[in-house]
């Protein structure tokens, strides 16, 4: 079986719901996703562009990932806290 996604909409949830699992990877073993950048800078960038967290403000792992799962959650995703 496979999935096509070929909408800026699904493509956008697709980025999210990976986003969300590796940077659930980065909390709960400390380790980074990439040789770049890591899921945690990633996220936060997203989430400063979404307004969600102050441009002059660096939160930890587990506070971006409960920002980015509660910003998830409100635009209509599952609710996946962090274990």
């Amino acid at each position: 079986m496979s999935v096509v996604i070929d909408t800026p909409e699904g493509i956008e949830a697709a980025r999210l719901m990976a986003l969300r699992s590796g940077l659930s990877i980065e909390c709960r073993t400390n380790m980074t996703m990439s040789r770049g950048r890591s899921a945690n800078q990633i996220a936060t960038e997203f989430l400063k562009g979404q307004g969600v967290i102050a441009p002059n403000k660096r939160p930890n792992k587990t506070t971006t990932y409960n920002l980015l799962n509660k910003f998830m959650v409100e635009a209509g995703f599952e609710d996946k806290p962090l274990a």
